[in-house]
């Protein structure tokens, strides 16, 4: 027997419950001291329920990752959908990445301070291929940039580190000593300092 869309969508909802009432029990206790008992609790739901949806704590921890890293990618892919020239690109992605985080705390907090746990990984393998498909719509937009002379040639990796890195070790660093995001003068100063380290011969020449 299909199941009735009703209760495909009843489904979703209670799985969306438990995800945001379990990121908010990590946000405030960590990882570790939450346990399965405390989320349906908080989540006001059945053992047997949550386990029907996720298989454990790390299940539901990967299913926020998983949600946090395609929130965070929108914003980022929606810069490089627009085609902007390099040095509006380049400053967009980084101011790009600080609105995100100032206005998804909570998500940016669990993204940065959880995501590198292996059972959290083990459990959410679908962020790898989210991060190739980020990391190639980045490419293809800059590697034009590159063939004009706007942007320095640099392999993918190098080119997302530039961009992103100052910014993610400045924000991680921020949210990891339970303070309030970076500002929007240090955003723009991190913009900056991308695009000045990013700048290719022919920008060079005019500036």
């Amino acid at each position: 027997m299909k199941t009735r869309p009703q209760s495909r969508e009843a489904s979703a909802a209670l799985r969306r419950h438990v995800i945001e009432t379990a990121l908010s029990l990590f946000s405030r206790h960590g990882y570790g001291p939450v346990s399965i008992e405390m989320i349906c609790d908080a989540a006001q739901v059945s053992v047997g329920s949550l386990y029907h949806h996720f298989e454990s704590k790390a299940g539901v921890a990967a299913a926020i990752y998983n949600e946090a890293i395609r929130r965070y990618h929108e914003p980022l892919l929606a810069v490089v959908a627009d085609d902007p020239a390099a040095e509006d690109g380049v400053r967009s992605l980084v101011d790009a990445h600080h609105r995100w985080v100032a206005t998804h705390v909570a998500w940016a907090r669990f993204m940065m301070s959880h995501g590198d746990l292996a059972e959290i990984r083990a459990n959410a393998p679908d962020h790898e291929a989210a991060n190739a498909r980020l990391t190639s719509a980045l490419i293809s937009w800059a590697r034009r940039h590159m063939g004009a002379g706007h942007l320095i040639a640099l392999d993918p990796p190098l080119f997302m580190g530039v961009v992103f890195g100052p910014s993610y070790f400045h924000t991680r660093l921020s949210l990891s000593r339970a303070t309030s995001p970076p500002g929007r003068e240090v955003a723009a100063q991190l913009a900056t300092a991308a695009w000045r380290s990013l700048r290719g011969p022919a920008k060079l020449a005019t500036d």
